[in-house]
This record gives C-alpha cells, sequence and structure tokens, in this order.
C-alpha cells in the first residue's frame, strides 16, 4: 500500500551551525523539525538523536523522529519511537497519528484504527487524522466509512487535496461517478499534471459516456506516467473509437 502521508507545518528561527555538536539541546530540536520540514529525514533523525541523548523522553522529539524513520521505511524503529511517546504522553494527538500511520504501512488494520481514532479524539481538529483512518478503511474496502471520514476531514480542511483525491478514487469505486468528477476537478485545478486524478477522472468520464474528455485525461495521464498506459490502454482505444462514431 502506498505510504501514506501527513503534512504538518512549523516555524522556527534556526541558527547557522557548524555541526551537530556544536549546537545546545534547544537549538538541535529546531534543526530537527526544521530538517523534517525539509523531508531530509536522515539529518532529521542525526539531530533528533542528539537531542533525545540530552533530553530523554521528550514526546515532541520523539513524535518527530518516529515520523522520519517512517518516511525511511524503518517501521520498527518508527514504532518504538511513536510507543515511548504515547507512554509518556497519551494525548498527545501526533503521537497516535504517526502510530496509526506506521501501522497501515505494516497492514496492522485494526491498531491503525485504534490509533487514528485516539489521535481524532485528542485533536478533533486533525484532518490528516481522519483523512489517514479514511485510508485505511479504503483499504479495507469499506468505502462508506472511507467517504466519511474523508468528507470530515475536507471540512475541517478543504485544501487537503489529498483528500479529494482519494475521496474522488472511491467514489469511482462505488459508481457515484458525477461526485467523482467533481472531486477530481478540484484537484486538477491546483495539479493539472497530477497522473493518478487524471486517469481517475477519465475513467469516471467514460463511465459516463463523456468519451472525448475520457481521452484526453486517459491519455494525458498515460503521457506524464507511462506506467498508466498498462492499465487503461484498452479503455483510452475504445473511449477515442466511441468519440469518433458520435
Amino acid at each position: 500500500m502506498k505510504k501514506l502521508f501527513s503534512i504538518f507545518t512549523f516555524v522556527f528561527i534556526v541558527g547557522l551551525s557548524d555541526g551537530f555538536s556544536q549546537l545546545d539541546p534547544k537549538e538541535q530540536l529546531q534543526e530537527g523539525i526544521a530538517s523534517f520540514n525539509g523531508r531530509e529525514y536522515e539529518e532529521a533523525v542525526n539531530y533528533l538523536t542528539n537531542y533525545l541523548n540530552t533530553v530523554a523522553e521528550d514526546k515532541v522529539a520523539m513524535t518527530y523522529r518516529a515520523y522520519a524513520y517512517y518516511y525511511l521505511g524503518n517501521y520498527s524503529d518508527a514504532l518504538a519511537d511513536a510507543t515511548n511517546a504515547i507512554a509518556n504522553d497519551n494525548s498527545y494527538a501526533l503521537s497516535h497519528n504517526v502510530r496509526g500511520l506506521i501501522y497501515t504501512a505494516m497492514n496492522n488494520y485494526p491498531e491503525a484504527i485504534n490509533d487514528f481514532t485516539e489521535a481524532i479524539f485528542d485533536q478533533p481538529d486533525l484532518a490528516e487524522a481522519y483523512m489517514n483512518r479514511g485510508l485505511v478503511y479504503k483499504a479495507m474496502k469499506e468505502y462508506s466509512e472511507a467517504v466519511t471520514d474523508l468528507s470530515s476531514a475536507i471540512d475541517l480542511n478543504n485544501t487537503l487535496l489529498e483528500a479529494y483525491y482519494y475521496r474522488g478514487e472511491i467514489e469511482v469505486y462505488m459508481g457515484n461517478y458525477d461526485a467523482a468528477i467533481k472531486d477530481l476537478n478540484i484537484v486538477l485545478m491546483n495539479r493539472s499534471n497530477d497522473a493518478a486524478s487524471l486517469a481517475a477522472r477519465g475513467l469516471a468520464l467514460y463511465q459516463t459516456k463523456q468519451y472525448k474528455q475520457a481521452a484526453e485525461d486517459l491519455e494525458n495521464a498515460i503521457n506524464i506516467n507511462p506506467e498508466l498506459k498498462q492499465d487503461y490502454e484498452t479503455i483510452l482505444e475504445d473511449a477515442k473509437r466511441q468519440a469518433a462514431e458520435k
């Protein structure tokens, strides 16, 4: 299953440094979080590890290091950090959210749902937790529950394009093609070269017999990502044929 992503933006004033050892603990933490936000995950682990060697059991540092390990694919260390952070403060939503992501990557869906549910309880406005739980329901083919969670995520954060994409994709599965097209239009207004969204919208347009538009979307999707050709080439050719016959 594709890794799921959660984005949290933090602003810190960080001084220049010549190396990890020259920073005081506060600067280590700031640099670690800044590196994480810059997707420099190995660097983030180094800074946060140095910080935790000095200031042990810090839930924020352990949570961010868990996220960094997660994105590096090191699920065992990520799980250990997230679990330790939760042991220190069971009400810290981000720790439950990252552990939910880890359990999702490990295909442990019941535990993932438990953690995302706890994250939502602790921080009801955490849109990413709703989205992530919705994606677990999607993986379990519990599509109605998935749509409900993704809709909650969008209600909380209407700029969360991933939630629109996944809801649109699920609406295609459920045969709700007009709703799917509406969601995917929103994604593509902001990310016009998103191949997955073009392919999903193309399929929805095809199912609603809008063959010319479907062919355009599917062809663009394949041009952007040739790996999609195997899945969509037959539908693309039929859409072109149907459009020519109209």
